[in-house]
């Protein structure tokens, strides 16, 4: 059965009643992240929405009083009065637009951070099961690709917001000239709703299609720079094949969303014929109104300008709809691996057997033992254990020996408890290690893999980080690694009072 990871099939209408869902959400989220800054971006985008229907009206009035006063002695103050408001309403505009920047980029980044610790957190709190599967790796990308959706989406809904009551400004005006102009406008806009939704489904759809592929771009990517395997790459000429991948996996990409816009083009091509076909049918009707004396000459500059920014505005609230509906589909991925069940995934460990759990002992007095341990990884069917039982005394040092493959490793993850058996139980000091607390018990384990790792950080941390919550005691880290304390390379405990495992 494939483990990758694909978003469940919708129909457009459970898409749009899961995004009428995740909107609200999305915004609680953002409202605890940064109100102050969430609420300043509302108001901001109230005001820039009414300056550009004041303006033109504005422009109305000027031409209106220089038309009138033909012949007559010229009203200066009908003319300086309106043109000092429309320059009040510029350097109003540009003062919002800057502060409106400062906080995009603020709000923006608490966002991200904000978003990428909840990740962090969430990751870290899954059992290795999850690591063991194709699967949870496309699941965590999809959900670090989607993190800007995050804000993007409270950009996209407020731009909705802004794009309405800019609209409703803008084609108000329109009704000096007639209610119908409003219905073509509209009329010959309204199949770009249908096209936005459209587009965004296709993206999403795609991006679902493709996240092994560009997962694996990644993988290229880090194959290729990455200090750990330059030595093997450049020993064993791996590098044009690696780049060769690279290359393919690119041109999959390349192809299919090339593909996919050229199908955009052709829409949009389309639609905005249609929409300029409806604004130049607005036009008409009102160059030929003026001709015939039914509005004045600032009405026909008005309706010029306000049918052409209405076009625009009802073309940007098209947009942004289109844009809170895409947004939303891509951050259901964050919100899907936020609610991931920790025991989803087969190996995930069990739950303490009782309520509260048992207090680790303060010295083993019996020892470990496994009692028919039988134990399978995730998504396989092959066991590397098979009712194994044996007793490790305390105070004894305790060799397993037996070939590559055997179950070794194994056997130190068990009993580290990074995993619960299939079968059987593992006891220390006759009591089963799921009754104890975790976090007690790997406290109280150290441990040296074959594969350990190395931390790219000062000696002095990574002698402090066998025993994290005393990193900060440079005196004891000094003295203690003399002595066997716990490091990353030397894992035993202070005066050995913790078990120790060692896999080679």
């Amino acid at each position: 059965m494939s483990q990758d990871y694909r978003p469940p099939e919708k129909n457009a209408w459970l898409a749009l009643r899961d995004i009428a869902l995740i909107v609200p959400r999305i915004f609680r989220y953002l409202w605890e992240v940064a109100p102050a800054l969430l609420s300043i971006q509302c108001v901001l985008m109230f005001v820039t929405a009414v300056i550009p229907a004041a303006i033109v009206w504005m422009t109305k009035v000027i031409i209106d009083a220089v038309v009138g006063a033909a012949g007559d002695e010229m009203a200066w103050t009908a003319v300086f009065i309106p043109v000092a408001v429309i320059f009040a309403l510029w350097i109003l505009q540009a003062l919002c637009d800057a502060v409106s920047g400062f906080t995009n980029h603020i709000f923006s980044e608490k966002v991200w951070y904000s978003a990428y610790q909840r990740i962090l957190d969430k990751a870290g709190a899954l059992d290795v099961a999850f690591y063991e599967t194709p699967r949870f790796y496309d699941q965590l990308h999809h959900a670090n690709q989607q993190i800007h959706r995050m804000s993007a989406i409270s950009y996209a809904s407020m731009g909705l917001i802004q794009q309405s009551f800019s609209l409703m400004a803008m084609v108000s005006l329109l009704l000096v000239l007639h209610p119908l102009a409003i219905v073509v406008l509209i009329a010959t806009a309204l199949p770009r709703i249908f096209m936005e939704g459209h587009v965004a489904r296709k993206r999403f759809d795609l991006n679902a299609e493709l996240i092994r592929n560009d997962r694996l771009i990644d993988y290229m990517k880090r194959l290729l720079t990455d200090r750990d395997s330059v030595k093997e790459i450049r020993t064993f000429r791996l590098r044009d094949l690696f780049v060769s991948r690279f290359q393919r996996y690119r041109d999959i990409y390349i192809t299919k969303l090339r593909r996919l816009l050229l199908h955009f083009l052709r829409l949009n091509m389309a639609l905005n014929l249609l929409s300029l076909a409806g604004v130049a049918s607005i036009w008409a009707y009102a160059v030929f109104q003026a001709v015939l004396a039914r509005i004045t000459v600032g009405d026909l500059a008005l309706v010029f300008q306000a049918a052409q920014n209405s076009r625009a505005s009802l073309a940007a609230l098209i947009s942004s709809g289109g844009q809170v509906y895409e947004n939303a589909l891509f951050a259901t991925r964050f919100f899907d691996l936020m609610d991931l069940d920790p025991q989803s995934i087969e190996g995930a460990l069990s739950p303490p057997g009782t309520q509260t759990p048992a207090r680790l002992p303060r010295a083993i007095k019996r020892g470990i033992e496994l009692r028919d341990v039988s134990f399978k990884y995730p998504a396989s069917d092959a066991r590397i254990l098979e009712r194994v039982s044996f007793t490790i005394p305390a105070g004894k040092k305790t060799a397993i020996v037996g070939e590559n493959g055997a179950g070794k490793t194994t056997l130190v993850k068990l009993l580290c408890r990074l995993y619960d058996p299939s079968e059987g139980s593992v006891l220390l000091d006759g009591r089963d290690l799921r009754d104890y607390d975790l976090r007690d018990y790997r406290r109280s384990v150290s441990v040296v893999y074959q594969d350990f790792f190395r931390y790219d950080m000062s000696a002095s941390d990574n002698v402090g980080l066998g025993q994290v919550e005393a990193i900060d005691e440079r005196p004891r880290g000094a003295g203690g690694a003399a002595k066997g304390a716990p490091t990353p390379g030397n894992k035993a405990g202070p005066k050995g009072n913790r078990p120790v495992w060692a896999t080679h």
